[in-house]
């Protein structure tokens, strides 16, 4: 990819959309590699390529701060990150409207960094901001529903607000079983956590129904003799 870069700058000169499209691929491949400082450095040098191309509220400038913003919150970097999903929140609204689901998954994007920086509040209005987008214009992408209604939950457990928890872990759980194909991971998470929860609040009884459940799924995946069996019995 780095010979690329260099035909490129060669041929088309260092601010041609083919080098940023280059950088753009360097920084994918950094981020698949968790090296997310180059990630971070090779997806603004596409991006300052890009703003003086296309100008600064180009949706190919935004989708680039985004994908900045993401290494950013993977690095550990949390102010930047909000920062940033702010500015593509902004522009995603005025090019797409308030119901879009671009507008929802950077919604869901800035819970996900505030509740990473310890900012709770902010992850649970944003969270619901990007819900209610979700169950007005995608009520059967029964999947990201079933993620917004677990960050939820765990964003409600670390308050401890275990009640909110367990009716947050409770409405994913029945988001995910909706789905053609449930994803199974995502099922068994929700129930271990909703089991975690219900246990804080001395609901024991529920508490066993969950780890049932989660012994049932990972016997039909994985064979009565699985260390994921063995697990959900310990």
């Amino acid at each position: 990819m780095e010979k690329a870069l260099t035909i490129f700058e060669k041929k088309c000169g260092k601010e041609h959309k083919y080098v940023a499209e280059a950088y753009s691929d360097l920084g994918t491949l950094y981020e698949k590699a968790n090296d997310y400082s180059l990630a971070i450095e090779n997806y603004q040098k596409c991006l300052d390529i890009r703003i003086k191309i296309l100008g600064e509220n180009s949706i190919k400038v935004t989708d680039i701060m985004g994908n900045i913003a993401e290494c950013y919150r993977k690095n550990g970097q949390f102010e930047e990150s909000i920062q940033l999903f702010k500015k593509v929140l902004k522009v995603y609204m005025e090019e797409f409207g308030p119901q879009s689901i671009d507008v929802a998954e950077t919604h869901h994007d800035l819970a996900v960094s505030y509740a990473k920086k310890g900012d709770l509040k902010e992850a649970i209005e944003h969270s619901k901001l990007a819900l209610k987008i979700y169950l007005d214009t995608r009520a059967n992408d029964h999947h990201s529903i079933a993620e917004i209604y677990y960050d939820l939950g765990t964003i409600y457990h670390n308050m401890g607000l275990f009640t909110a928890a367990c009716e947050s872990y409770k409405s994913g759980l029945q988001a995910c079983k909706k789905a053609e194909k449930p994803n199974r991971n995502l099922l068994v998470t929700i129930l271990s956590d909703l089991e975690m929860s219900l246990v804080e609040m001395d609901s024991f009884d529920e508490a066993i129904e969950c780890t049932k459940e989660i012994l049932a799924i990972n016997k039909e995946d994985f064979g009565d003799e699985n260390k994921h069996v063995a697990h959900a019995l310990y």
